[in-house]
């Protein structure tokens, strides 16, 4: 562990003390989140910091991943739960100005025991999912449908359409994996919602059942796309990038229960898949457009070595440009966050094995690096980048370069 941590650290060393260039200061920001003291923290592009702390009892748990955030980073909203007695939890949805420090929206939504809160490009509406039972559960009030979907206004907070298991849409859904799921948006726009059938509290399988909510009609469409899990959509061309195990081609060795995903693949607006790049080795584990859609950001797990007996396990991260060409990004064995930020990404990370722990973020951009933020915590692993400034997307895009391994 002690060489992957000096090699991390000499990498960073050298790229600060390269000749940096005049990093543009645009008017962007990044929102950290620490879901112990559910606080927000402000790092604005020039370094400088503001912090925005959610009033929420101290015993409910928020975590970034499941927020949806405005276009400009100025409001959140999420869900809360508080578990009360004989199964009956009370499920508080939240719309938050986070400058002004004041909840726009407080709705009680009934009992639930998991919510995940999507929005739309313009933040007008918001997709609202919920398991609110486990089948089965003695305790559960089976007048309630065993999941949701609330599509809600952002102005009023009120429940603009629903769909759930009583639905008749929904009579479509074939429950592969039980009656109880959260409903996973992984899109929504002015047509309808495109969500999985994810069961809750279990790993994500490889073949669970998608579909799309069409608003007008107010139907269900299998869309039997389950590579939306490892995925990004860039909506200013149309294009998914995902990444999948192609199993006719060579892959390494997972550490664990993960998938040998070994490929990364686009699709177009046209609906064309074309394989853009390969790993016979490193496993894929998530892509992302990066540089307003000009490049990909893939991340990848060190495979396991069977002849090692103290193996410890390096991530990497690369960009992909749309000719081919590839970038080494980062890479290390501790606890670091790589995201897409204007002109460049952003590298959150510590290196520290005991408490208080330093964390550190990084600004890449035109060869150089610049720290914006430096700071001790007593909780390792409970922050996290919940926000970044959506960069401008870039325009006349070439199609990604083919490969055939």
């Amino acid at each position: 562990m002690l060489r992957r941590i000096t090699r991390l650290l000499l990498t960073v060393l050298l790229l600060a003390a390269m000749a940096l260039p005049a990093l543009a200061q645009e008017n962007w920001f990044t929102l950290l989140f620490n879901s112990m003291s559910k606080e927000f923290v402000r790092v604005n592009a020039d370094g400088t910091q503001e912090t925005y702390r959610l009033s929420l009892p101290e015993d409910v748990f928020v975590g970034a991943r499941a927020m949806a955030f405005s276009p400009d980073g100025s409001r959140v909203a999420f869900c809360t739960i508080e578990y009360g007695e004989n199964g009956v939890n009370t499920t508080t949805l939240y719309v938050r100005d986070l400058a002004a420090g004041a909840d726009l929206i407080t709705r009680d939504l009934g009992s639930a025991i998991a919510c995940r809160v999507t929005g739309n490009q313009n933040y007008s509406q918001l997709a609202v999912a919920m398991i609110r039972y486990y089948t089965g559960d003695p305790q559960a009030d089976t007048s309630q449908s065993a999941w949701e979907i609330q599509m809600i206004d952002v102005i009023s907070g009120e429940t603009i359409r629903a769909l759930n298991a009583s639905s008749p849409a929904a009579s479509v859904i074939d429950y592969r994996y039980g009656d109880s799921f959260l409903p996973y948006v992984f899109r929504l726009d002015a047509e309808g919602v495109l969500f999985g059938e994810v069961p809750y509290g279990t790993e994500f399988p490889p073949d669970f059942p998608t579909y799309h909510w069409q608003f007008d009609s107010d139907t269900l469409t299998p869309s039997q796309q389950p590579e939306l899990l490892f995925s990004d959509y860039l909506e200013s061309t149309g294009e998914m990038a995902w990444i999948a195990a192609d199993a006719s081609l060579p892959a390494g060795v997972p550490m664990g229960p993960m998938p040998s995903n070994n490929v990364v693949n686009v699709t177009d607006a046209n609906g064309e898949t074309r394989m853009v790049y390969y790993s016979p080795d490193w496993l894929l584990s998530s892509v992302v457009f990066m540089n307003g859609g000009e490049r990909l950001m893939l991340q990848l797990f060190e495979p396991f070595d069977p002849n090692s007996a103290d193996q410890t396990y390096d991530t990497r991260w690369i960009a992909l440009d749309r000719q081919g060409s590839i970038s080494e990004l980062f890479s290390g064995a501790t606890f670091i966050e790589l995201k897409s930020a204007p002109g460049g990404y952003l590298a959150f990370y510590t290196t520290s094995q005991t408490l208080p722990a330093t964390y550190q973020l990084e600004y890449y951009a035109d060869g150089g690096i610049e720290t914006l933020y430096t700071f001790e915590s007593d909780v390792y692993g409970g922050w996290e980048v919940a926000y970044v400034t959506p960069p401008t997307f870039a325009e006349n895009l070439p199609p990604f370069t083919a490969v055939n391994p």
